[in-house]
């Protein structure tokens, strides 16, 4: 199950704007943690040249686009300082084209970004600081950090951490200045979202209607470590039934892609559908 995004689109602006100046079927063990049955749904409004007007999608719509993929998604390496000893994590998030936004946008699971308290004499911990990593046009890794005034989370997610805590809330937000291109910033490649998307339901294909699921993130090796490269994984998504602010899927996924995008190719673009 991941969250869904088109009914959490808004949530998501309420949690940027404030502070802009516009105004999941293989779970990963822990540390690293993969909702791979349980992703989050994606904003509900069209964004790049998503229409509001149905069309049918054939298999044939479903081009892929792998350097634009690896380019979209970010592998996020997660500095916790926890009774002075650092621990590194991993994450994945990616790039949303947000309407009306000045920054660049990350995506990502809110347990990417504070951990719940270990006890009832401690407090839940932000993560201390966040190395991005960003795949650039040529193929170059460019390393980007931040810190905790750069990402914000899901009020609900932070009121509510605990085991009990609703799983749709499990969502953040990362924010990064444009890069200055010729004196003027250009926003980074994105996934865009879509309100017809959030209208159908993509287990049950409506007439002459396929749409084909992609989940990917950044994956560590087989000891659960990333490589000293990132390197992006995708694999096919089956939709299974939805709930509420949830869109239940399967797909193989492995430690470090929690966080990362759940899309489809609708109308020629990649559109985001959900959070691992």
């Amino acid at each position: 199950m991941s969250r869904w995004l088109s009914s959490t689109s808004s949530k998501i602006a309420e949690t940027i704007w404030p502070w802009s100046t516009v105004k999941k079927d293989v779970a990963a063990d822990e540390p690293v943690r993969s909702d791979s049955d349980q992703s989050q749904a994606v904003p509900d409004k069209p964004v790049r040249g998503g229409s509001d007007q149905a069309r049918t999608v054939s298999n044939t719509d479903t081009d892929t686009d792998t350097d634009k993929w690896n380019r979209v998604a970010v592998r996020l390496d997660l500095n916790i300082v926890t009774n002075g000893e650092l621990q590194l994590e991993y994450g994945t998030g990616f790039f949303l084209n947000v309407p009306g936004a000045t920054q660049d946008v990350i995506v990502t699971a809110g347990h990417n970004l504070i951990k719940p308290a270990k006890d009832a004499q401690s407090q839940p911990e932000l993560t201390s600081n966040i190395d991005v990593q960003i795949t650039s046009e040529e193929g170059k890794i460019i390393t980007e950090t931040v810190t905790p005034d750069r990402y914000h989370i899901c009020t609900k997610y932070k009121e509510q951490l605990s085991a009990t805590a609703d799983p749709a809330d499990d969502y953040g937000v990362i924010l990064l200045d444009r890069p200055i291109v010729s004196g003027v910033p250009k926003p980074r490649d994105a996934f865009g979202y879509n309100i017809v998307l959030a209208a159908m339901d993509l287990s049950t294909p409506e007439p002459g209607t396929v749409l084909a699921g992609q989940v990917g993130g950044y994956p560590g090796n087989k000891q659960g470590a990333p490589t000293d490269r990132p390197k992006f994984s995708f694999a096919p998504a089956g939709f299974g039934k939805h709930a509420d602010r949830q869109l239940d899927y399967h797909a193989g996924t492995d430690q470090g892609m929690s966080g990362g995008p759940v899309w489809v190719r609708f109308l020629g673009d990649d559109i985001a559908v959900g959070i691992q």
